[in-house]
């Protein structure tokens, strides 16, 4: 309850800034962010253990939540008045492409689980369509927008301890770094724009930490095997 007082608190003074939105899911996701980096597929990118098979499940739960949300902001956002999502925001195509490249060459889906987890989080993100929640799919899509921030990063993780004589393909994280920190400061500047008021505030934020809350499940299984 204390934590809960201080953090609208918090985002009341920080609605006096220019940077309120940003701040408040900053501020509210950062101990996820921190979660996300233990899971297994990430401590095995770090260890140089890392397998095709992990590869390819990473890949399919990131198409998976990443269809969801370009559907719901689709029909959500498609006409705002300020650049908070467009057609060419979606990296959909990447992925398929890579899985495609991937199940080419044989290698086959390992977990199950994650790919449930991930279908359910997408009817999570379809249901704030249905009711009309456009601030939580904002909170969502500053999660989405923050995991493609950081793809360079993980595209060059990936090139430098991926096991010998394992190839494999990277469209999907195939970012340019100065693109990616404009785009989310275009997104970013955005977003502070149309989430003003501390019930907005409070919506985004929603939706930003059942996202986060969601992808430790999602991604619990990729990377381990099974």
């Amino acid at each position: 309850m204390y934590k809960q007082l201080l953090f609208a608190l918090n985002c009341l003074f920080m609605m006096h800034t220019e940077m309120a939105a940003r701040a408040c899911l900053r501020q509210a996701t950062r101990e996820h962010q921190e979660q996300l980096q233990a899971l297994p597929f990430f401590r095995s990118l770090a260890a140089g253990t890392m397998d095709a098979a992990s590869y390819l499940d990473f890949l399919k739960v990131l198409e998976t939540v990443h269809e969801a949300v370009d559907e719901a902001a689709r029909r959500l956002l498609l006409h705002s008045p300020v650049a908070l999502w467009d057609e060419r925001s979606s990296r959909r195509a990447a992925f398929a492409a890579d899985i495609a490249c991937l199940e080419a060459k044989g290698t086959r889906q390992r977990s199950v689980n994650a790919q449930v987890y991930a279908l359910a989080l997408g009817e999570e993100v379809m249901a704030l369509v249905e009711a009309g929640d456009t601030m939580a799919l904002l909170g969502a899509l500053y999660v989405l927008h923050g995991l493609t921030l950081g793809a360079p990063v993980l595209r060059a993780q990936l090139e430098r301890s991926c096991p010998r004589g394992l190839d494999l393909p990277n469209g999907a994280l195939s970012f340019n770094a100065d693109e990616a920190h404009a785009d989310w400061e275009r997104f970013g500047e955005a977003l502070d724009a149309v989430v003003c008021r501390a019930a907005d505030i409070e919506r985004a934020v929603h939706g930003a930490q059942f996202t986060h809350l969601a992808l430790p499940f999602v991604g619990g299984d990729v990377g381990d095997a099974q």
